[in-house]
This record gives C-alpha cells, sequence and structure tokens, in this order.
C-alpha cells in the first residue's frame, strides 16, 4: 500500500512538472492557423496549388500562391509550392526545407508541412520560449511514438530530424 502511494505521489509530480510542449499535439488539418507578417490571426487552406486566406468568421479570399508568416522567432516568412507540391521557402534568412516553422494565433510554435490537401503539424514549443534543438528532436519523436499509423507525421518527423 505504501508503494502504491508512492508511486501516485510521484506521477502526480511529474504530471505537475510538465510543460505544454511536453504535452504535444500533432494532427492532420484542412486549415493552418498562423501569424501574418502583421500579427493578425489568419486561416490557410489550399485548393489546388493556391494558398487561400481567411481571418476568423471571415469567408476565403481569392487564391495567392504563396503564404507570408511569422516564424518562432517572430520575422517574416514566405512559403510557396514547388513543382514537387512541397513547401519552398523564401525571404531573408530562409532554410531550404520542406518543413515551416510558425506562430500560432495563441503565439506557440509549430512546425508543418503539407499533406494531402492541407497540413500536418506537431506543436514544438511554448509561447515566448526558445525552440531548442532538443525541442525538434522531441517533436520528432513524439511522432514517432504517438502518430506511427501516419505517414504523414513519418515525414514531418524525418524533416524534422534530418540525418538521425
Amino acid at each position: 500500500m505504501r508503494t502504491k502511494g508512492l508511486f501516485i505521489l510521484a506521477a502526480a509530480a511529474a504530471a505537475a512538472l510538465t510543460t505544454p510542449a511536453a504535452a504535444r499535439m500533432g494532427f492532420d488539418d484542412n486549415k493552418l492557423n498562423f501569424k501574418s507578417c502583421e500579427g493578425k490571426n489568419l486561416t490557410a487552406r489550399w485548393r489546388g496549388n493556391d494558398f487561400h486566406l481567411s481571418v476568423p468568421g471571415k469567408t476565403l479570399n481569392p487564391a495567392s500562391p504563396d503564404l507570408k508568416y511569422l516564424d518562432w522567432e517572430g520575422k517574416c516568412r514566405s512559403v510557396h509550392l514547388d513543382s514537387k507540391g512541397e513547401f519552398a521557402q523564401s525571404g531573408e534568412g530562409a532554410e531550404a526545407s520542406p518543413v515551416i516553422k510558425y506562430l500560432s494565433w495563441d503565439g506557440t510554435k509549430w512546425s508543418a508541412m503539407p499533406s494531402g490537401n492541407g497540413f500536418y503539424a506537431v506543436l514544438v514549443g511554448d509561447k515566448g520560449a526558445a525552440v531548442t534543438p532538443d525541442d525538434i528532436k522531441e517533436a520528432a519523436r513524439w511522432l514517432n511514438v504517438n502518430k506511427a499509423e501516419s505517414r504523414a507525421a513519418e515525414r514531418l518527423a524525418n524533416a524534422l530530424s534530418p540525418g538521425k
């Protein structure tokens, strides 16, 4: 009985120390909720090879070939679909990566890549916290363990941790 009580106490203490990013989320969705370069909350969907942007509660705007968003450091980035249907980055300091690293509406830090007619996204970091290489590795590990049945999650995990 005493051992069981200690185990419950240890589990409760561990749960209390868990940060929101450690309680990861990853999912496939037909939309991406992000902060624009102007700091507005926008939603992106795509049809064909173009992004369709909207503000909360409003209908979709005309098609746009690129998506301008705030990255984890608050820098304006731009992404478009290349001829292979993968994200291609542009702008100052852009990485050659099919993964976008964006701020969500609540300021948390997410990574996403194309998946079918939508996006596969994973939570990487908390609002206001710097994202470390360990955070990125943990997000990839989490996808591999918790979303093993998803090919899109596997692709995102591999893109987050190249050369494992």
